[in-house]
Parts: structure tokens; sequence; C-alpha cells
């Protein structure tokens, strides 16, 4: 889309970029500091500036030894060098988004000054709540809860569209609905017009055409409401309910929009009307009640804000990095044990969280950039009619809500704010000059040579973005000795050299076969048939290679607690392998408990991840001295504690703590 602005925008005799818009200033701000989030600093430097982050590196990261034993040492080369981001490739995505998300909202400043397009504009956001808003209710009134072919695990009991979550479904419909209520009151012009003493009389003199128009728009109107409060989300229904106080107000203030205050009125009432009917008011209300008790307990809202401002003090200047809170977030939790969160439930602490002190001052300097020339001006553009007020209490609303939620972490409702920003943007600025249409259309090839450089900037953006996505060509490659970057080609190795998660699939792709082997060789072993010492080196050749793939991929996510747990689990096959021509040495299974402990360490209130490393505990457990044993009981006890349900962990752990101590023998 911004290849084809950039060259829309040159055919017409403009420039490629809007280089005078405060909008394009605010935005390169927000994406310079990512950047710099990305950029590989010398260790000095990064102990000045995240001091944190450079002890969360030490203790986490796997030993150079280990990251250069199948690469030639060149990872140990670049030990002193680390990006103030802990999760470098979850930063590069969420720097990308914030690409996208600005070139629509400058896409949508452009449109939004030609009628037709706006119309278009304000048809298909209309139209996509409308879409949420009856699936939603079909699914809801039908019981069948699914979203297409998918069965719904989660809020089976409410009205989610195509959202899984509930919230994320209101806040969509929080910034649609206001759009189809100004529609509506715009509808209501033609019976403004109509001549006639009494409503009755105005009513009548309408055309078909304008009461069916309007009607229609009001019946939608209806349904987005009805399917918001089906919703049963308390935030989303509160945003919405102060949004169009908020804006109410100011229009009452300044004696504007009464026909979009009247639609709104309307809306409002009829939907009380309606659900006053039902058993669904008591079921809202009743969430209400609970408000105070869902925001307390282990895992309210006001104990993930609290944990989340501890994590956020430890990364006071410029955070962990633009999308790393899911990454970095479980080490810092103190409750809630078993459950699941990736998120802070507020977008705004959440954003504190990932840029620190200097980010949010970043944002305070875009918003002043904005906002002055907002002020400067003195009138709104009135070919907007009631848009320009809908547009503001969307933005409002979705801007209350995300003091409770993460909606703004939802791509589709990030993406529709940015472009209300725009649309508000707009209505509020002098009206801009006539375009020069026409004037470069009659020579083409003055045009294209100057679009050749936006656009072709802009496709390197797409292709550093899609070029992750495509990079499946060594997915069912089975050879280990191959690099990531030999794996999935030189362009894709570069840009996606640092994605924790593809190098962790590799890895256990190369340990597949390994696997394979080792279970041959054992059998081979009990029937008396000794392994020959090239098989085992072989095992051993692809154990090296996996565990090197691993290393790399926690250098660089440190923080990920899967992935020290599939190390450990490298190190002890590596372990097995050894002990087929020999007892293995001691450190070698010290090794893998290191990892061990790590990754329990990274997932505190984790059951599931406590619940893999007691297996494996238990599994190794006959071969671990008294002292061992003494040291990994806690986390034998603690696996226990949180995984109360799973009897088969209960049993072969109080099994083997009680040998331990000596008490009965441990279960085979």
């Amino acid at each position: 889309l911004g290849m084809l602005w950039t060259v829309w925008r040159i055919r017409r005799g403009m420039p490629a970029l809007p280089w005078k818009d405060p909008v394009l200033t605010t935005g390169s701000i927000l994406i310079f500091l990512g950047l710099i989030q990305l950029v590989p600093l010398p260790r000095p430097a990064l102990e000045k500036i995240s001091p944190k982050a450079v002890e969360l590196r030490e203790r986490f990261e796997p030993a150079a030894a280990q990251q250069a034993s199948a690469s030639g040492g060149r990872w140990a080369d670049a030990d002193s060098w680390r990006s103030i981001s802990l999760h470098p490739w979850g930063t590069r995505q969420a720097t990308l988004r914030v690409v996208a998300f600005f070139l629509v909202l400058l896409i949508t400043l452009d449109l939004a000054g030609i009628r037709s397009a706006r119309s278009v504009l304000l048809t298909g956001l209309i139209g996509s709540g409308a879409f949420q808003a009856i699936y939603g209710l079909a699914e809801f009134f039908s019981e069948r809860q699914h979203i297409f072919g998918y069965a719904k695990r989660y809020y089976t009991n409410v009205a989610t569209g195509t959202f899984i979550n509930r919230n994320h479904f209101a806040g969509y419909l929080e910034m649609t609905l206001p759009l189809a209520i100004a529609a509506a009151a715009a509808a209501l012009v033609g019976l403004r017009a109509a001549r006639g003493s009494n409503l009755g009389q105005r009513v009548a003199r309408m055309t078909g055409r304008e009461m069916f128009h309007a009607s229609g728009l009001l019946v939608v109107s209806l349904v987005m409401a009805t399917a918001l409060l089906s919703s049963r989300s308390r935030m989303g229904i509160a945003s919405m309910m102060m949004a169009f106080l908020t804006i109410g107000l100011l229009l009452w203030w300044r004696g504007r929009g009464r026909r979009y205050a009247v639609a709104a009125m309307l809306v409002a009432g009829a939907t009380l009307f309606i659900f006053a009917q039902g058993d669904s008011t008591s079921a809202i209300l009743g969430r209400f009640q609970n408000s105070m008790n869902d925001l307390g307990g282990d895992l309210g809202r006001w104990e993930i804000w609290t944990q989340t401002g501890r994590m956020a003090l430890e990364f006071p200047l410029l955070g962990v990095g633009l999308g790393a809170f899911p990454s970095v977030f479980p080490l810092f939790r103190t409750t809630g044990a078993g459950s699941f969160v990736t998120h802070a439930h507020s977008d705004y602490m959440e954003f504190f969280a990932e840029v620190g002190l200097l980010g949010c001052m970043a944002l305070l300097l875009c918003a002043a950039l904005v906002t002055r020339t907002i002020l400067s001006c003195k009138a709104i553009r009135p070919d907007f009619g009631d848009l320009g007020y809908a547009c503001m209490t969307g933005i409002a609303a979705i801007g209350f809500h995300s003091f409770t939620d993460f909606n703004l972490a939802v791509p589709s409702n990030a993406l529709t704010l940015a472009v209300l920003i725009a649309l508000g943007l707009s209505w509020m600025r002098i009206p801009a000059p006539a375009l020069a249409v026409g004037a470069a259309i009659g020579q083409p090839r003055t045009w294209i040579p100057k679009a050749l450089v936006p656009a072709g900037v802009l496709a390197g953006i797409a292709l550093i973005a899609v070029a992750p996505v495509t990079a499946s060509a060594g997915d069912n490659d089975q050879d280990p000795t191959m690099s990531p970057r030999e794996e999935r080609g030189i362009l894709a190795g570069f840009i996606d050299g640092d994605n924790a998660d593809r190098l962790f699939a590799a890895a256990r792709r190369a340990a597949g076969p390994a696997v394979e082997d080792f279970q041959v060789l054992v059998q081979m072993a009990a029937q008396g048939v000794e392994p020959s010492a090239d098989a085992i080196a072989l095992v051993e050749l692809r154990l090296e290679n996996a565990i090197a793939l691993q290393a790399r991929g926690l250098r660089a996510l440190p923080t990920s607690s899967k992935g020290h747990l599939q190390m450990g689990q490298f190190l002890l096959g590596r372990c097995a392998a050894r002990g087929l021509r020999a007892d293995p040495a001691a450190e070698c299974m010290a090794g893998a408990i290191v990892e061990i402990r790590k990754a329990v360490e990274l997932a505190p209130m984790s059951a599931a991840r406590h619940a893999d490393a007691a297996r494996l505990l238990i599994a190794i457990w006959p071969t671990l001295d008294a002292r061992q044993q003494h040291d990994l009981r806690p986390v034998l006890v603690r696996a226990l504690k949180l995984n109360a349900r799973d009897s088969s962990l209960q049993r072969d752990g109080a099994a083997a703590i009680g040998e331990a101590s000596g008490g009965p023998a441990r279960v085979p």
C-alpha cells in the first residue's frame, strides 16, 4: 500500500512523503526508538543504559563453549556486543508493525481529503463492524460458539465475533459503532429537511430510499450495540459510555452535533430497552458487581500491574524492548501460579515497560507535535459532517479501554485506531488545497524516476517483513551440519538469524535423527551387541550440532524458559550417548541440571514448565549423587505443588523424593 501511495502522490506533483507533516515526524521518532533498541552496543555502554539486561544475559545466556562448539568460535567473537532489547527479533517485528500502522495513518490522511475515498473508508469500517456484530450474535444465540471452523475453548458464554477475547471484540465495536451512528445521523438529514409541521408528516414526506437508508443504519447501529453488550466486557461497555458522555458534553458545550447526539441516544435507548426484557441484564450487572473482586486476587489486574511496574523499574531508561514484554515478564511474576499471562492488561503499562522513561517522553513529544498543529486551526472541516465526532468518540473509547486491557496488541484494533486517528486529524485541520491532479500524469517519464527510490525503500521494508515468513526451504531438511543461514537461504538467514523460535525448531530437527539412532544403539546393547565407536560418535556429532543451534537461539532470546529446558534435554542426550562407551563425567550431567534450573527460574509461575522439568529430573534421579538430589528436591516439591491434579507426576515425584530421603524405592 505504501508503494502505491508514494507513486500516487508523485504522479500528482506532490512529494513522495509529506515531509512537513508532524505525523511523519511522530512515526519516525517511534521507529527510531525501536531501531535504537536493536543496535548492538559494547558491554560498557550497555551496562550504563540497561544494567539489568546485562545481568540477565550473564545469568541465562549459554556458555561461550556451547555457542562455539560447532560454529568455529564465531559467536565467541561477538560476546561483548548486545542490543538493549532482550528479544531483538520480537523488537524488529514490533517496529515493522509500527511502520505499517503509520503508513496506513499517512495514507488515510491523504484519502480523507477526498469525499469519495472517505465514503469508501467509512463503508468498509461500518461493514466490518456490522459483520463482527452479526457473526458474534449468531454464534452467541445459537450456542454453537465457533470461529469459522475453530471451536472456541474460552469465552463460550459471550459474543466474541471472530476474536478469541471478548475485550478485543468489544474494543473493535467501540471504534466502529460511533461511525455507524454518525452515518445514521447523516441519513436523518432527509427527515429534518422534509416539509411538515410534526414528526409524522416529515416521515411521510421522506422518499423510500431515504427512509430505507436511515432505518437500515439505525438497525445496524442497534445490532452493533447489542453485540457490544452481549460481549459482557465491563470495560468495553464502560469505555463506550464514558466516550459518549465525554464527546456529548463537548458537543453540548460547543452547541454542535445535535443529529449525532440524537442518533446515539436512539441507539442507546433501544439497546437498553431490549436488554431490560431478558436475563442478560442481570449477568452484565453481576459482572460489574464483581469488578473489585476481579481487580484484586493473585491474578487480578492490580497484581499484574504491580508486577509490570516492578519489571519496568528494573529497566528504567529504554525498557526491555518493543515486543519483548511476553518474553521477559514471566521471570518477574510472583503470583497467579498455574496461569498463563503474556500481556500487562494495560497498553500504557506495557508500553512503559517496553520503552522505558525515555520512550514515554518521546511519545509525549510526538503527541505535543501533533496537538500543536491541531490547536493552531480555528475551525473544523464542514464537509465531514458528524464523522469527526464519531472518530473522536471511537478514539476516546479505545483510549479508556486501553487502561485495563491490551487492545492495541491486536493488529486489527491497532490498525483501525490508526485509520480513526487519521480521519480525526484530517477533520480538525484546515482544509488542504486542491491536489495537483493531472500535472504529472501526462508526462510519465518525469514521475517514474522520482517514484523509484521511495517505492524501492518500501519494497525493501516489505522484503524484511516477508522473508522470515517465506523462509521455509529448510523445514524438511534433516542435515544437522547446515547452519540456519544455509538452511533458509542467505537472505532469510541474514534477516531472520536471531529468530529464536526458528533456531529452536532447527535444533529439534537436528536432534531428531540422533534420538532415533540412539534408541537403536540402546536396543543393540540390550541384546549384547556392542555399538561401534563410529555410530556413537555420529550420535554425539548430531547432538553437538543441535546444542550449537540451541545455544544460538538462547543467545537471541536468553529469557526463554522453554529454550533452556530443551537445551537441558539435549545435554542429557549427549550424556546418555557418552554413557554407551564409558561412564559420563559428572560435569556432563551438571550442565544439563543448570539448564533445567534456569528453565524453572525463568517461569516461576508456570505449572507446565515445572511439570516438564520435574519429569526430566525424575528420569535421571537414580544417576544423581546425594548432593545433587538435595539441591534439586525444592524443584520437585514446587512442581508437585503446582501440578496437584497430575496423578502420575505426583506418584513418580513422591517416590523420587522418598528415595532421596531414605524412604520407599522409586516407582519404575
